[in-house]
């Protein structure tokens, strides 16, 4: 009988520890839905929002009309379950370029790609580059996705215009994330966008910005000093792709050739 006792203590003493690590590790990772749910829902905004409004899908098959031909229907592209499925199949696949960034000032962590949609690496000065921070992203970005695709395909096909569902989707429906965290962590992308295309360094340079919380006051020189640099000694670029590549590079257009003067 003593015997049964200490089994039983020690399988509910077993159970208890589970629950516990069980409940410590979903705390431990809300942090990291967080930042899996709002980098899915920014992922989720850009591709859809690229997609043209004129590119229609013909919808139906199944039904006939009383010549015997196959009823269809034509839909926008962007917001059509087929096209919605299909980014759903590859979007989390992005969360493996992602990293993680602490806020110095708030200490809070926000999770910006190391990588741009275009295939350009974004340099990852002051952040944490880990594989185990991407995997973690998609493992977490998988599991939201499973339980929030039917919301998502309502969300956006009810959608008139492009729409932001980070709010909606990770502070409203999903309460993974505060406002604060929503504000922030799209506040950083915005700012590493702005730091990609140079834009940023122009305005620090021109003193018409102040510098986001998510650099040190080092990057941001540096990020300046880089710009000048390209402004004031330009790359060359091959002749046969001059006026677009040039353009693209620099944001203006290009120096005059000899056989432009001409």
């Amino acid at each position: 009988m003593a015997s049964l006792y200490s089994v039983s203590v020690s399988l509910l003493f077993l159970i208890s520890s589970v629950f516990a690590d069980f409940t410590e590790g979903t705390k431990r990772n809300k942090v990291v839905y967080c930042g899996a749910c709002l980098a899915l829902a920014q992922e989720l905004e850009w591709y859809i929002g690229t997609t043209s409004d004129k590119q229609t899908i013909d919808t139906g098959g199944f039904r006939l009309d009383s010549k015997g031909n196959i009823v269809t229907k034509k839909v926008p592209l962007k917001r059509s379950d087929i096209h919605l499925n299909e980014v759903f199949e590859y979007i989390c696949r992005r969360m493996s370029t992602y990293n993680e960034v602490l806020n110095p000032d708030t200490g809070a962590i926000n999770y910006i790609p190391s990588e741009s949609r275009d295939g350009h690496k974004i340099s990852t000065k002051g952040v944490k580059v880990s594989a185990d921070v991407g995997n973690s992203l998609e493992f977490a970005c998988d599991s939201l996705l499973e339980e929030y695709e039917d919301s998502l395909i309502a969300m956006f096909r009810a959608a008139k215009e492009n729409i932001e569902i980070g709010e909606k989707l990770c502070v409203d429906m999903a309460g993974l994330c505060s406002m604060q965290q929503y504000s922030e962590q799209r506040s950083a992308i915005e700012d590493l966008n702005l730091a990609k295309d140079g834009s940023l360094a122009k305005k620090l340079a021109d003193g018409i910005a102040d510098m986001p919380d998510m650099y040190s006051r080092e990057a941001i020189e540096k990020l300046i000093k880089e710009y000048d640099a390209e402004v004031k000694t330009p790359k060359p670029v091959p002749e046969d792709d001059v006026g677009e590549a040039w353009e693209w590079e620099y944001g203006v257009p290009p120096p005059p050739t000899d056989h432009d003067e001409l």
